[in-house]
């Protein structure tokens, strides 16, 4: 399976915290598959999945499940709307 697809819809956020988190230093690889997280993060030895969405956005019924699937198993995915719920997700203290 691949984890590209043609087109995917990116949501506005994303850019913004992909930059952020570029220039703290952790790699960051945007992901297109259905359902799954968009951003892989890794950061000071630790891996992360975000999910971006807007304010007032919503999971998917697909994403739903398996943040829940994923939660049941101890593998946290986080849903990030700012830069800083996105730094806060990988425990950096965010300072406005």
């Amino acid at each position: 399976m691949s984890l590209h697809r043609r087109n995917p819809r990116r949501d506005q956020t994303e850019a913004s915290i992909v930059r952020a988190l570029r220039r703290l230093g952790a790699l960051v690889f945007p992901v297109s598959a259905p359902a799954f997280p968009d951003l892989v993060v890794g950061f000071q030895g630790v891996w992360c999945l975000m999910e971006c969405k807007t304010r007032g956005e919503n999971l998917s019924a697909r994403q739903a499940i398996l943040h829940r699937l994923a939660q049941s198993r101890g593998l946290p995915i986080h849903t990030v709307r700012t830069v800083a719920d996105a730094l806060e997700a990988l425990g950096v203290k965010y300072d406005a």
